[in-house]
């Protein structure tokens, strides 16, 4: 299966166009259906000063897209019987003094009330220390479980919580029985982009002018929150994995797309890891990411199999309106 030269000159208009109107650096695209690639192409670069162009492989860090690869982590343990996702916080982290009514499953779909570390701390510079300080003595937003608010928090605390139910730290886990069993080669975690072969570099714009982004400390991207670098092709690999019971058990694959009780936005509810809303009558399962330097979205339309994935090396990418305009041109009511 593949696009029709039609269809392909309609999806480039449409990121071409996008891409101006945003002042994108580079961005990467892959479509697929069933698990199989339709599109996948690169537009623009991932290195302008070295006029490096952008792949299909090219790699970025995908932020919080991360955070559904961090959810089925937990869930593998709670089917691996190491931990159940009603474990309170406290168990795992007992030196912070406000987690009363904090479960692993609230933190998961953000009902927990846990404020955000990026809200309490320098964002240079990060790390774990810093991150429990800031937290020991930090009260919670809203008693748990009474309304949904989204934290980086609440999946940065899953590192130690890995690390204890598993015995292996975070990345290590991850690596282990997510990335090398479903064999997403160009998908890593504790690194950056720009020190990968084919990585692509992080821009920001300012005042219309697409620069350099101010590089943060690389020991963030060790976090469970937004820590794994990627490219769209894997992505696909690792949606048609998830969505096909690949990495879960049936039961444990609902779960982490069982809406929340609240919504998030207007249509939008919250699972693990995973925003979930419909278009055009079909569901939609996606998350978006921003980090500085990078931005991007996975989508996936389960009702007809299909995903569309988008990773740009420009933050700020609004990407939501480009998603459901090459979901809409494939796919006409």
């Amino acid at each position: 299966m593949a696009l029709t030269l039609a269809e392909r000159g309609k999806i480039d208009v449409l990121v071409r166009r996008t891409m101006a109107q945003q002042h994108l650096a580079g961005l990467s695209l892959a479509i697929a259906q069933g698990g199989v690639i339709l599109y996948a192409r690169g537009y623009g670069y991932r290195d302008v000063g070295r006029r490096l162009p952008v792949e299909a492989n090219t790699i970025y860090n995908i932020a919080s897209m991360s955070k559904q690869f961090t959810a089925a982590c937990v869930l593998l343990l709670q089917q691996d019987g190491k931990l159940s996702l009603d474990d309170p916080l406290s168990k795992y982290l007992p030196q912070l003094r406000h987690t009363q009514g904090v479960t692993l499953a609230r933190m998961l779909n953000h009902t927990s009330g846990m404020p955000d570390y990026l809200d309490l701390i320098d964002n240079n510079h990060l790390s774990y220390p810093k991150i429990m300080a800031a937290l020991e003595n930090a009260p919670l937003k809203f008693a748990p479980g009474t309304r949904f608010e989204y934290s980086n928090t609440n999946y940065a605390l899953m590192g130690p919580v890995v690390r204890q139910a598993s015995g292996m730290p975070f990345d290590e886990f991850v690596t282990r029985r997510i990335i090398e069993p479903l064999h997403l080669g160009s998908t890593s975690v504790g690194t950056t982009p720009i020190d990968l072969p084919n990585g692509a570099a992080g821009y920001t714009v300012v005042k219309g002018k697409t620069v350099p982004a101010v590089p943060q400390d690389a020991a963030q991207l060790d976090f469970p929150d937004g820590g794994v670098n990627s490219t769209v092709v894997d992505l696909v690999a690792w949606d048609t994995a998830l969505d096909s019971g690949q990495v879960l058990g049936a039961g444990f694959t609902r779960r982490m797309m069982t809406p929340g009780p609240y919504e998030r936005y207007p249509g939008v509810r919250y699972g693990f890891g995973l925003d979930i809303a419909s278009l055009d009558g079909h569901r939609e399962i996606y998350h978006q990411g921003e980090w500085t330097g990078y931005a991007g979205e996975n989508a996936t339309f389960p009702d007809n199999r299909f995903d569309v994935i988008l990773l740009s090396n420009t933050d700020g990418f609004d990407e939501e309106p480009l998603v459901r305009q090459i979901y809409k041109a494939l796919n006409p009511t």
